[in-house]
């Protein structure tokens, strides 16, 4: 969501704004490394 509709809705009190989570930050790293990773395998290819 872009920040200015975040900031919108935390203004509201619909949403709260948090710091990022280093832990959850490299946890989507890592998973998007693991599907690029089975993207490049061959054999995983539909033909």
């Amino acid at each position: 969501m872009p920040l200015p509709q975040s900031d919108n809705l935390a203004r509201v009190g619909q949403s709260k704004a948090e710091p990022p989570a280093q832990a959850e930050l490299d946890g989507l790293i890592r998973s998007g490394q693991v599907r690029l990773t089975d993207a490049m395998n061959a054999t995983l290819i539909k033909r």
